[in-house]
């Protein structure tokens, strides 16, 4: 054998082990397409388990992808069959990537699905671009006592605490022509819907480091007057700013801002009538109330019977105040009742049993008290905590004697009774079903057997009378609904509005207006025939084509 031989026999197993290894690059290793293969198994068992939070699901997967991107980032520093110097380059470049990435960028907010707004840091949120209401006031006459009270929109979800406006009627159907657009304005960060009267909107904003109680003029949208006092909530999954919506009644202003500043306003003026610090009351601080109540005080005061009635909660440990009452005219405390940490849904007067009473969503019961004294008359147990599986949704009334709640994370929706015999009062369970009206930022309206809401974001109808459900349809996102005579209003999460009339199958979508742009969490508001909606930076109001009696 010659030496050209010896040297081409040397050579070709050389050439066929290099392309036998390129042949096994190009095919995926078995423990990659195990992993692989349990990543989208987890991906799609928490997309689709029943019951599940799709926002919890999407924080698992992006959890699984993370591990997954890790495990393939550690597989080509070790095992690749890249040269020493790429796989040199890997190991150091990504993790630096990844400290510039974080260096440069921040995550401001998340949406209702927990999906991520990333922002350059540093970088002032509209509120902060904003100039100081004070500065932005034209002169006018307020007057906040009630003319029309069937008009009104006096507190958090209107006159009876129910989204649903039965007093009027649509002249024509909702369409590009007779939907009209009356202004818009910019307005400051928060998730306040507005207390409406005479024509007059109130709403809570946050501008700077400032927190506002505000009154705009609905004829034009000119801000009549302000207050405003030096306090800011912020939290990246809670957003900036108050969430309370102020309430209007006797011609005065009462506004629970985020941090517990409770206050009346005179209505003509704004001036302060007198104050409290709730935080101070239960002896707490901002600092301290975060790891009892993380996303801010959201809860309406409710007024009744001469009295204004908020929820009260307690400092990490307790004790716990459920509930408590302030003479509307003076300030001075009435009562305090309940020993249930607070939650997120506001106090509402229902008749159950043929009696008036005030029935309140705690963090892990629902409650009935006496109006006059607060005192606990029944509790029914509704599990939850203020700083995870929150209670947000209002308790609705759906009989004589029969209460229906709803929230997210999982939990569903339920209906009890509550009855009363010879003085002591009791609930009951009627049935309760994960699987229906996850209502997690949002409220319910009931019609006849029906209701109607947003669960983990898909518009709902259910039974009142079995929880079954009777159709679920059209994403809306974490939105609000309101109902004006039959048709349904959606105000999506990403801002649209959409007008909808359901049937016994689903919805008939009978307009889209391109209302507002970004996260919306704010309830619409409805006087007379103008609708207002509002996010953290605009406020637009509507003029549609119905009638009021």
């Amino acid at each position: 054998m010659n030496e050209s031989q010896e040297s081409s026999q040397q050579f070709e197993p050389a050439a066929a082990n290099a392309h036998r290894r390129e042949q096994r690059a190009l095919i995926l290793p078995r423990w990659f397409v195990i992993v692989l293969g349990m990543t989208i198994l987890c991906i799609s068992v928490s997309q689709w388990s029943v019951p599940s939070d799709r926002a919890m699901a999407n924080v698992l997967s992006g959890f699984v992808l993370m591990i997954l991107g890790f495990v393939l980032y550690v597989r080509f520093v070790i095992f690749s069959c890249a040269s020493g110097r790429v796989r040199l380059g890997v190991l150091i470049g990504m993790p630096l990537l990844a400290g510039i990435g974080s260096l440069l960028f921040e995550i401001t907010a998340v949406s209702g699905l927990m999906l991520p707004t990333i922002q350059l840091r540093g970088t002032k949120s509209a509120d902060e671009n904003l100039v100081q209401a004070s500065s932005q006031v034209e002169s006018g006459t307020v007057d906040l006592l009630a003319v029309n009270r069937k008009l009104d929109y006096p507190r958090f979800l209107g006159r009876t605490g129910h989204p649903h406006v039965t007093n009027a009627s649509w002249t024509a159907e909702p369409n590009v022509e007779n939907v009209k657009l009356l202004w818009k304005r910019d307005i400051g960060a928060g998730w306040s819907s507005f207390a409406i009267v005479n024509g007059f909107a109130v709403t809570c904003e946050q501008r700077g480091e400032q927190e506002v109680v505000s009154c705009y003029d609905l004829h034009g949208g000119a801000l009549r007057w302000a207050y405003a006092v030096q306090q800011r909530h912020a939290t990246v999954l809670g957003g900036v700013g108050p969430r309370a919506t102020p309430t209007i009644a006797g011609g005065r202003v009462f506004s629970v801002g985020a941090t517990g500043h409770f206050v009346c306003l005179a209505g003509d003026s704004g001036d302060v009538l007198w104050e409290k610090d709730l935080l101070d009351m239960i002896g707490s601080t901002p600092e301290k109330e975060k790891e009892v109540l993380a996303w801010g005080r959201s809860t309406s005061a409710l007024a009744v019977d001469g009295l204004v009635v908020v929820p009260l909660g307690g400092a990490p440990g307790g004790p716990f105040h459920s509930l408590v009452a302030f003479d509307q005219e003076t300030g001075e405390q009435r009562w305090r009742a309940g020993d249930v940490q607070m939650s997120y849904a506001s106090p509402i007067v229902m008749t159950l049993g043929g009696q008036r009473l005030i029935v309140s969503v705690n963090e892990s019961t629902v409650s009935g008290h006496e109006i006059e004294t607060g005192k606990v008359l029944w509790e029914h147990a509704w599990p939850g905590s203020s700083t995870a599986e929150a209670s947000n949704s209002q308790a609705v009334p759906v009989g004589d004697d029969r209460v229906w709640i709803s929230k997210g994370y999982g939990t569903g929706a339920a209906l009890f009774s509550v009855s009363e015999t010879d003085g002591e009062w009791s609930t009951a369970r009627i049935w309760e079903n994960a699987r229906v009206l996850k209502t997690k930022f949002t409220n319910i309206v009931a019609v006849d057997d029906l209701v109607y809401g947003l669960s983990d974001g898909i518009l709902e109808c259910a039974r009142i009378s079995t929880g079954e459900r009777v159709w679920k349809k059209g994403r809306f996102n974490h939105g609000q609904i309101l109902m004006i005579d039959d048709i349904i209003v959606v105000q999506d999460e990403d801002g649209p509005l959409h007008f909808l009339r359901p049937h016994e199958t689903g919805f008939d979508k009978l307009l889209t207006v391109e209302a507002l742009d970004g996260i919306s969490w704010a309830n619409p508001a409805v006087y007379d025939n103008k609708l207002i909606v509002r996010n953290a930076t605009t406020v637009v109001c509507y003029e549609l084509p119905i009638t009021r009696e």
